[in-house]
C-alpha cells in the first residue's frame, strides 16, 4: 500500500507560481466553494473559516464519490471548532488539514485525481529540514492549490467511461452497467446520461414533463424542473408545450412556413409541416405613427383557388394578438384579420411587416397572384399633424418553390 508518513516539510517554492494556473475542478462550483464572478485574490492571507469550509466540502464530495474508508477525514472535519474563524492560518496548519485527503488518494492509487501540472506523489509539497517555513502565513492560492484535486475522473475499473462512484450510485456495482444500455428508455445511453449529468434510471430526471433526451437535444437542464415553463424561442409556447406538440423549443417557426408555432396551433394548422401547395402572404404597412387598439385588415381572394390555413404575427410591429375573423365573406373569398396592437407604436420609416397569412392552393397550378388587401381604417399621424391612411399591400411567395 502506497502510504507515506507525513513529516514537518514545507510547501515547494514553485507552489506560488502554480497557484494561479491550477485548473478549477467542477466540485468547487457545485458545492459553493468559489464565486466565479469574484475578483481573484490568491495572494490574500487565508483564514481558518475558509480552510474549514473548503475541507468540509471536500470531505462531503469525496465521501459521496469514493467507497473507501474516509474515517480519518471524517474525524478531522468533526473536530473543527466553530470559533476563531477569522484567525490566520500558517503553512503547517494548512498541510495538516490537507494531508488526510492525500493519504486517502495515494493509498488507494487514485493518482488521476491529481490536478494537471501537479507532480504525483504522496503530497504536493517537497520535503525539507527547515520546519520554520511551516510558520509562514498561508494564502488563498495555496489553499486552492492543495484542494484542486478532481473527483470526476477517478477510478473506472471497467474502463467504460463511467467512473466507479457513478456506477455504484445508480447500479450498486462498479462494473454493473454497460455504457451502451438505456435502462430508462429515454433515448440516452448510460454513458450519455453520465456525461449529461442525468439519472440513468429515470427518463425524466427532474420530473418536469420533458424527457432527458429532449432536454439534452435542445440545450435544457435535466435537473432543473423550471426550464419546462420557459419559452426559449419567444413564440408564446412554453418548452413543455413545444415538447407536447412536437415542435422545436429553439425555433419559433418549426416548419419554416412563416407562421409561428403558437399562431399555427391557434389557427388550427400543423406547426410541424408545411401544407402542400402552400403560399405565404405577408401584409406590409408603410412607416409612421400608429395608434394602439384593434383594426381590421381585409384580404380578398378567389376561394376556388385558395384557402387560408394559418395566420400569425409577422413580428415587426409586435402586436399582442392576431386572429382570423369569422365572417360570412370567408366562404366567398374575403376574410378579415383582426390585428390588436397593445401599445401605440412609432414604426420605422419604410416597409413594416404586420401579418403573415398561409394559403393553400387548390391544385399546384391554381392562380394565387390576385390576392388583394385593404385596411382603410388604419390611420397614422402625417407630418403636418393630420391623420392620413396607411398604405398596405401584400407580397406572395409560393413555398413549394422555395422550401
Amino acid at each position: 500500500m502506497k502510504h507515506v508518513t507525513k513529516t514537518g516539510v514545507a510547501i515547494a517554492t514553485s507552489l506560488l507560481a502554480c497557484t494561479l494556473c491550477a485548473a478549477m475542478p467542477q466540485w468547487w462550483t457545485d458545492r459553493g466553494i468559489i464565486d466565479t464572478n469574484a475578483v481573484v485574490n490568491d495572494y490574500a492571507p487565508v483564514n481558518q473559516g475558509q480552510v474549514k469550509h473548503v475541507a468540509t466540502q471536500a470531505y462531503l464530495e469525496i465521501d459521496q464519490k469514493l467507497t473507501n474508508d474516509c474515517s480519518a477525514i471524517s474525524n478531522l472535519v468533526a473536530g473543527f471548532s466553530s470559533t476563531n474563524n477569522y484567525l490566520s492560518v500558517n503553512l503547517g496548519q494548512l498541510k495538516a488539514v490537507a494531508a488526510p485527503f492525500y493519504d486517502l488518494l495515494w493509498a488507494n492509487d487514485y493518482t488521476n485525481a491529481w490536478p494537471e501540472g501537479m507532480t504525483v506523489g504522496p503530497y504536493p509539497w517537497s520535503g525539507s529540514s527547515n520546519g520554520a517555513q511551516d510558520f509562514a502565513i498561508a494564502n488563498i492560492g495555496q489553499l486552492k492549490y492543495l484542494f484542486s484535486f478532481y473527483f470526476g475522473t477517478l477510478l473506472d475499473s471497467d474502463g467504460d467511461g463511467m467512473p466507479d462512484w457513478w456506477e455504484l450510485l445508480y447500479f450498486g456495482s462498479a462494473t454493473g452497467a454497460l455504457a451502451a444500455d438505456d435502462p430508462d428508455g429515454d433515448g440516452l445511453t448510460n454513458l450519455e446520461e453520465y456525461q449529461f449529468g442525468s439519472n440513468p434510471l429515470k427518463a425524466d430526471s427532474d420530473e418536469d414533463g420533458l424527457p432527458d433526451k429532449f432536454e439534452r437535444d435542445h440545450g435544457l437542464n435535466p435537473n432543473n424542473p423550471l426550464d419546462a415553463l420557459l419559452d426559449s424561442d419567444g413564440d408564446g409556447l412554453s418548452n413543455l408545450d413545444e415538447y407536447l406538440n412536437g415542435t422545436n423549443p429553439n425555433n419559433r417557426d418549426s416548419d419554416g412556413d412563416g407562421i409561428s408555432d403558437r399562431d399555427e396551433l391557434v389557427s388550427g394548422g400543423n406547426p410541424n409541416a408545411v401544407p402542400t401547395n402552400a403560399v405565404l402572404g405577408t401584409v406590409w404597412m408603410d412607416g409612421g405613427s400608429s395608434p394602439a387598439g384593434a383594426f381590421k385588415i381585409q384580404i380578398s381572394f378567389n376561394a376556388n383557388d385558395l384557402s387560408i390555413v394559418g395566420v400569425g404575427n409577422a413580428g415587426e410591429m409586435a402586436p399582442s394578438e392576431v386572429c382570423l375573423g369569422q365572417h360570412p365573406e370567408y366562404s366567398s373569398g374575403s376574410v378579415y384579420i383582426t390585428y390588436v396592437q397593445s401599445l401605440s407604436t412609432n414604426s420605422p420609416t419604410g416597409s413594416n411587416a404586420l401579418v403573415n397569412v398561409l394559403f393553400q392552393k387548390a391544385s399546384p397550378s391554381s392562380e394565387y397572384t390576385n390576392v388583394q388587401v385593404n385596411a382603410g381604417s388604419m390611420l397614422k399621424n402625417a407630418a403636418d399633424g393630420s391623420n392620413a391612411t396607411h398604405s398596405v399591400w401584400i407580397t406572395l411567395t409560393d413555398l413549394s418553390e422555395t422550401l
